[in-house]
């Protein structure tokens, strides 16, 4: 008996909650104790942890095999809205300074300046699907944003975080 198929279209996501796409903009970065406060900033646009495990080649004889080595975590870039009150620049400025003061010439201690973080991914409905824990968070690079008297858009800065470690929970 021949078998009856089904069209060749998407229609099958449709009718199931089986197949909800993760939407690109249901997402929240909060730093952990950052200007004496937890804070959630208001996100443009953030990059998701990238993990990279090296390799190890082992040769032997006339082959090898690969073993996994050293793992790293690259930056996120984070874009924010600058706000007056409360006062995200000075906030992202302070906690900078905790790395590297441009007055005196001093870098910071590294107990003292980095922080955790999480990102929080949602749901269309606003749950929290996925979470993301991030430790060893300090500002690499921040960029106070461009002005443009032809504009009133909001200002957008940009914070370069460096991650020790992130972990999907």
């Amino acid at each position: 008996m021949p078998q009856i198929r089904q069209p060749f279209d998407a229609m099958h996501m449709s009718n199931t909650t089986a197949y909800e796409v993760q939407r690109t903009n249901h997402f929240e970065v909060q730093l952990i104790d950052v200007g004496g406060t937890d804070l959630t900033l208001a996100v443009t646009s953030s990059s998701l942890p990238t993990i990279t495990v090296d390799q190890i080649e082992l040769s032997y004889g006339n082959s090898n095999v690969k073993v996994a080595g050293q793992v790293s975590y690259d930056d996120i870039d984070v874009e924010v809205k600058d706000f007056i009150e409360p006062d995200i620049q000075d906030i992202i400025e302070e906690w900078r300074k905790e790395v590297y003061d441009q007055e005196t010439g001093d870098l910071g201690w590294a107990a003292d300046y980095k922080r955790e973080g999480i990102l929080y991914i949602y749901s269309p409905s606003g749950d929290v699907k996925r979470t993301w824990k991030l430790k060893g968070v300090w500002p690499t690079s921040v960029n106070f944003g461009d002005l443009d008297y032809d504009g009133g858009d909001a200002l957008q800065v940009s914070v370069t975080l460096s991650v020790d470690m992130a972990q999907l929970e």
